[in-house]
């Protein structure tokens, strides 16, 4: 229960709209949560950026959350709020 596991934000934006949300769950060390943080990275800052002033702000953070992997937890973390996660996923109403 003490693997990490990640998501990762992504931003995308256009002059009237600026949306953020969040990949599935990977495990940190795995070879999918690094294909998923470098195209969220890629994305991120190609599509992050074209609303003012949402787009100006997510984009450098979830540039550095990404970077960083701030949005790891544990396994045990998960399931002891499983029902925000799910529910922030939205996989639960």
């Amino acid at each position: 229960m003490d693997t990490l596991i990640v998501r990762y934000t992504i931003v995308y934006s256009a002059i009237i709209f600026c949306r953020r949300t969040y990949s599935n769950f990977y495990v940190k060390a795995s070879d999918a949560a690094f294909n998923v943080k470098c195209l969220s990275l890629l994305s991120n800052f190609l599509l992050g950026w074209w609303q003012i002033p949402f787009g100006v702000y997510y984009t450098p953070k979830s540039l550095y959350e990404n970077l960083l992997s701030k949005n790891s937890i544990t396994v045990a973390e998960f399931f002891e709020n499983k029902d925000f996660y799910l529910e922030d996923m939205g996989l639960v109403q």
